[in-house]
């Protein structure tokens, strides 16, 4: 236990996403903070305050789009979904602040596993406690790493904490580790780099620190489901006439795939196993309102995805109120992709917002390699 006193070694504060606190107070933990926000999605920001204020709005704005209107059960709905994070969410000083009060002295565990959202979690907590003053030989970390089923053991991927037995739970207490200062500090460093930095150097860093991390594919893998992809790099190869250089994220084209041209499909029709376990990283309510998101148009062109609402669907439940069929226009899309300047839903992650401007950050894929590139249209 290092240099941690002996008398208040006992004080444990157990830092953990919401999905995780449940579980660990019922395994006795006496002091849980809890943490309830994915940040696999929408903005964030390295100052503490601003990102509190800048998630709380994007949230808001995410939960809104699945109520439309502007009745008073809509917003009902919307601020019962708003509720625990307004209460909850702390910012990294705040979330450093009230650990240190809980342990009196005592020593932090922070809960994670080698998955895109269980990382970002560990890389923000450790911000979070470095910026209260917490040295760092009271930090501990509990990582379950658990591996799923996988027909490739290449591209093996692990459970992240959502999906944990309560055993699983048990077994990683007697498991504990106290790392060197080295690596919480590239823990903080890395939550600043995802928010400050480009989508390459974001991966570069990452790459960089696979001593601490080695699970590096995954959580790249994850990142780059959602940036365009690029047919040309350059725009200098000669195409089939009508396909453009660029096409839809890995996620935007499965969401797309999904959907019927002919017929009305259910959300969960949709969004079935197949998209959840995929994107089990941004959760249900994201997918669901990137689906909304693409049925909006201006005024005179079609929709990508059209949506009607179900009759009779229950009003509080947003995966039964609407139906969902792919245009002609959005099949055409999918089919042929788009060229550089297109205006198309940005989807913000970390300090990247896809399909942004004339020259947007597309993935590119060499097998397991991930990298990241300004796409930059031929003259």
């Amino acid at each position: 236990m290092s240099e941690v006193d002996e008398a208040t070694s006992d004080r444990v504060v157990d830092l953990a996403p919401s999905v995780a606190a449940g579980v660990l107070e019922s395994l006795g933990a006496q002091s849980v903070i809890s943490f309830p926000d994915l940040l696999t999605h929408g903005p964030v920001s390295s100052d503490s305050k601003r990102h509190r204020k800048e998630r709380l709005k994007y949230l808001r704005d995410l939960y809104g789009s699945l109520y439309p209107g502007d009745s008073e059960s809509n917003k009902g709905h919307v601020d019962a979904l708003m509720r625990p994070l307004e209460q909850g969410y702390l910012t990294t000083e705040q979330l450093g602040s009230a650990a240190g009060r809980a342990a009196k002295g005592g020593r932090f565990v922070i809960w994670t596993t080698p998955t895109f959202e269980d990382r970002l979690f560990l890389w923000f907590a450790c911000s979070a406690l470095l910026e209260e003053g917490i040295a760092h030989d009271r930090i501990s970390i509990a990582e379950a790493q658990i591996l799923l089923p996988s027909d490739n053991p290449d591209e093996a991927r692990y459970a992240n904490l959502s999906q944990l037995e309560e055993e699983d739970f048990e077994a990683v207490f007697d498991e504990l580790f106290y790392p060197e200062p080295i690596y919480i500090d590239t823990a903080a460093n890395l939550w600043e780099t995802f928010a400050t930095v480009s989508p390459r150097q974001m991966a570069k860093s990452v790459g960089h620190t696979r001593k601490f991390f080695p699970q590096f594919f995954v959580f790249i893998q994850d990142y780059a489901f959602l940036f365009p992809q690029a047919t040309d790099l350059g725009g200098r190869r000669r195409l089939p006439e009508g396909v453009q250089p660029l096409h839809l994220s890995e996620f935007d084209a499965d969401l797309f795939a999904k959907l019927s041209d002919t017929e009305f499909r259910s959300a969960e029709d949709v969004i079935d196993d197949d998209i959840l376990d995929k994107y089990e990283y941004l959760g249900e309510l994201v997918v669901l309102a990137r689906l909304h998101v693409w049925s909006k148009a201006k005024k005179g062109e079609e929709p990508y995805i059209i949506v009607e609402k179900n009759d009779g669907a229950d009003g509080a439940d947003p995966l039964t109120q609407f139906k969902y069929k792919l245009s002609a226009r959005g099949n055409a899309l999918l089919k042929d992709g788009f060229e550089a300047g297109r205006k198309l839903p940005i989807f913000t992650v970390g300090n990247a917002r896809t399909y942004a401007s004339k020259t947007p950050w597309v993935s590119l894929r060499d097998g397991l390699r991930r990298d990241f590139e300004r796409f930059s249209p031929a003259e």
